[in-house]
């Protein structure tokens, strides 16, 4: 059912709501006014993210910063902050989980095996005398 709801400002051809849904005219191929301003909104909103995410990043090195923390690094081969991305992000943080992660295993087995060297010297000495 062809039921024209709206007229082509520039050919005069009668438009149903299937056709307003496509992007142009399907008679003369004129981009409709709704799409034009959506495209330039979606650009818009684009730059205004683009922008959010560096003044964020900023705030982000500032912390940072301020706890004595440098700012965080991408990961190796990637350009740019992380944090526009937040898979780079979450990459940026496990390999520096993971750095932490094996520093404090590497203290831990440390005084474990220091504690055993101590008590079987502790023993040995018992033994002895």
């Amino acid at each position: 059912m062809y039921e024209a709801v709206q007229q082509c400002k520039h050919c005069g051809a009668g438009l149903s709501l299937e056709d307003l849904r496509r992007p142009n005219c399907n008679y003369c191929g004129t981009v409709f006014p709704h799409h034009a301003q959506a495209a330039q909104h979606a650009q818009m909103a684009s730059q205004v993210m683009g922008q959010m995410m560096q003044q964020q990043a900023q705030v982000q090195d500032q912390w940072r910063g301020a706890f004595g923390v440098g700012p965080m690094a991408p990961p190796p081969g990637a350009p740019g902050s992380p944090y526009g991305d937040p898979m780079r992000m979450a990459q940026v943080q496990m390999a520096q989980a993971g750095a932490v992660s094996r520093t404090i295993t590497m203290v831990v087995v440390g005084l474990v095996v220091v504690t055993f060297v101590l008590v079987g010297a502790g023993f040995a000495f018992a033994l002895l005398f």
